[in-house]
């Protein structure tokens, strides 16, 4: 067959997606060999890969209360603002399926939340105030 980097491909996070990523890149360890596959934090890509700084920006998101399937943006800072290096994309797990929502006042749901696709949830959800 020929090279095996023909067959290499490289999935990156992307601006307007939903992605769950591991929870120790958020506890100052940062090593790959620690990863917790159970416990991870569901967080929106705002910015594609730059290729000058190698950075992705991401915002944390969190549960909608009394709602297991809508997420909203985490507002207090520094928690829900997070740049991820290219070297750092071992973080990321997996992309979950999900699409913005007008929002219910009715039913306390946000204008902009994120209605996700609960199958594609992580069990173990890391949750911030």
């Amino acid at each position: 067959m020929g090279d095996h980097e023909d067959s290499l491909y490289r999935i990156y996070p992307k601006k307007g997606e939903v992605w769950a990523i591991y929870e120790n890149y958020f506890d100052g360890t940062r090593r790959p060999a620690d990863v917790k596959s159970e416990q991870c934090r569901i967080v929106e890509i705002v910015t594609d890969l730059s290729e000058q700084s190698g950075i992705i920006r991401a915002v944390s998101l969190i549960e909608v209360p009394g709602w297991k399937s809508f997420f909203q943006r985490v507002q207090k800072q520094p928690d829900g603002d997070h740049s991820v290096s290219r070297k750092e994309m071992m973080f990321f797990s997996h992309q979950v399926p999900a699409y913005t929502v007008e929002g219910s006042d009715s039913h306390g749901i946000p204008k902009g939340s994120w209605h996700v696709e609960p199958d594609a949830l992580p069990l173990r959800i890391t949750t911030i105030y």
